[in-house]
């Protein structure tokens, strides 16, 4: 399994012309597609090359990165995006060398919002200089309009789809989105 994520990973690197791509946004069509287990692994085989790599947990209504990685989700995302929390205060180091997290954090009312707001924009600009990748979950396409307002300041967006689950109709629909 590990190559074939290193061979996802040379893809990636390669897609663009002139320079590979940063800012990177994961998406699905549905829930339990693999997305957060496919973004995690992404993430440990970008680091395996010396990267820095940033993880931001974006899906801000159902949130699981901290717990792939273990660290608290009290402070993180949502809580920056409202300027309570500084953003050195919502980087986590994970227990893996050269990834970093940044958690959903606590549940927001508004999470299409604040991911459309200034600050998200300021947040992609600061840990572009910071760090050589940045790896973005996101809720699935047909669940939330997150997903499109992230991609739309994103070099890139994987599109995970689960081999024998994934109807093609919804993924059509999805990737129209």
């Amino acid at each position: 399994i590990s190559e074939d994520y290193r061979t996802v990973r040379t893809s990636i690197l390669f897609s663009h012309a002139g320079s590979a791509p940063q800012i990177i946004a994961f998406t699905s069509t549905l829930p339990q597609e693999g997305k957060t287990a496919t973004i995690a692994n992404m993430a440990i085989s970008f680091a395996q090359l010396g990267e820095r790599v940033l993880l931001i947990d974006g899906d801000l209504r159902k949130h699981r990165l901290h717990k792939v990685f273990r660290v608290r989700n009290v402070v993180g995302l949502s809580g920056y995006l409202t300027g309570k929390i500084s953003l050195e205060d919502v980087i986590q180091r994970t227990g893996v060398e050269n990834v970093w997290l940044i958690p959903s954090g606590l549940h927001p009312p508004n999470p299409a919002e604040l991911l459309n707001s200034d600050k998200m924009r300021e947040l992609i600009m600061l840990v572009r200089e910071e760090f050589d990748i940045v790896l973005i979950d996101t809720p699935p396409v047909l669940a939330a309009i997150d997903p499109v307002i992230i991609s739309s300041f994103s070099d890139g967006t994987i599109f995970v789809i689960r081999a024998g689950k994934t109807m093609r109709k919804l993924f059509l629909q999805a990737v129209d989105e």
